[in-house]
């Protein structure tokens, strides 16, 4: 890694010596030891077709024997020799007191996250059009990502969501007010059905209606049998 510095005056005026932010060691020391690189997982990937958009074909490495078509969709690594973390870039700007930052080769953009994170203004200078409008999305990305990691100097507690609670910030599951335990809906219970209500006629309508209809849906009254008259003796 190349690292030229520009400045009017001399270096032990404009570098005080002072201990690093992040690493071990004086800004003094033309050193920085323990660096972790970046593992492969932490890599931009792309798709190969997008890789070739982004790159060019000329920069991208053609493989022997293998048809272009098969490997299209397959994700590749874009900048594979990317691999300083944006934690080195971060002391190179602490220890030097930079004001402002040229890229002249940003990648993956690592230096420029290391800018975003100091609020130190920076330029980038792509090599393609794609390779721009690509890295400012990532960047993008990146900082909403670090919106809710604390620690981070984007960090703001509203944007983490608390538990239970989803991004609007409503509860996602019933509490019981009185026990203030969680309901949780039981799919096996079956729901009885309500009972119809009696529908109240009106005293036309009563009138109205059919006595037959009536006599249907009252149980009838068994008819009482007829008195037999009593024979009463005449006097002949």
């Amino acid at each position: 890694m190349e690292f030229t510095l520009y400045s009017d005056k001399a270096l032990s005026v404009l570098l005080p010596d002072k201990p690093r932010s992040i690493y071990s060691g004086w800004s003094s020391g033309d050193a920085i030891a323990f660096v972790t690189a970046l593992p492969a997982a932490a890599l931009w990937k792309l798709p190969r077709k997008d890789k070739v958009e982004l790159l060019g074909d000329k920069r991208c490495v053609n493989l022997p024997d293998v048809d272009p078509k098969t490997i299209a969709e397959h994700e590749e690594s874009v900048f594979s020799a990317s691999i300083s973390p944006n934690e080195l870039y971060q002391e190179l700007v602490a220890s030097y007191c930079a004001t402002a930052v040229m890229d002249l080769s940003p990648a993956q953009g690592e230096f420029c996250k290391a800018c975003l994170a100091s609020r130190t203004k920076g330029v980038a200078v792509c090599g393609t059009e794609s390779h721009g409008s690509r890295l400012e999305l990532l960047l993008t990305a990146h900082i909403l990502g670090e919106l809710s990691r604390e620690g981070s100097t984007f960090f703001r507690p509203e944007s983490v969501a608390k538990e239970g609670e989803g991004s609007d910030g409503k509860d996602k599951t019933e509490t019981d007010k009185t026990s203030g335990k969680k309901k949780k809906p039981n799919p096996d219970a079956k729901t009885e059905p309500k009972p119809k209500k009696k529908s109240r006629k009106t005293k036309k309508e009563s009138e109205d209606a059919d006595p037959k209809e009536e006599e249907e849906g009252t149980d009838p009254k068994p008819k009482k049998k007829p008195r037999k008259a009593k024979k009463e003796n005449n006097d002949e």
